[in-house]
C-alpha cells in the first residue's frame, strides 16, 4: 500500500518557526528604524522645551521592550511569538521614577 509522502510535525514545524523567524528579525529592523526616529524627535523636544515628551517616552521604552522579546524569539531563547502575534508590551516602566 502506497502513501503520499507527508513531512514530519516536527519539520513542518520548524520550517513555520523559521518563517516567523525571518518575519520577526525583519520586523526588528523595522522597529530599530522607528526607534532612531523617537531618538531624533525627543532629542530636538528636548532642547526646545527643555523636558522629554512623555508619551515618546512611553514609545520608546515598549519599542526597547519589543525588539528584546524579538531577540529572545529569533535566538530561540523562547517560542512565544512577539507582536501580531501576541500582546504589545507595556511602556509602563520597571520602577517608579521619582
Amino acid at each position: 500500500m502506497n502513501q503520499p509522502f507527508s513531512e514530519p510535525q516536527a519539520n513542518r514545524s520548524i520550517w513555520g518557526r523559521g518563517l516567523k523567524t525571518v518575519l520577526m528579525a525583519l520586523t526588528y529592523q523595522l522597529a530599530s528604524t522607528v526607534l532612531w526616529a523617537v531618538a531624533i524627535f525627543q532629542f530636538a523636544w528636548t532642547l526646545v522645551y527643555k523636558t522629554p515628551h512623555l508619551q515618546m517616552m512611553g514609545l520608546g521604552r515598549s519599542l526597547g521592550r519589543y525588539q528584546n522579546q524579538i531577540a529572545r524569539f529569533v535566538s530561540f531563547d523562547t517560542e512565544t511569538v512577539p507582536f501580531p502575534f501576541s500582546d504589545w508590551p507595556s511602556d509602563q516602566p520597571d520602577h517608579p521614577t521619582k
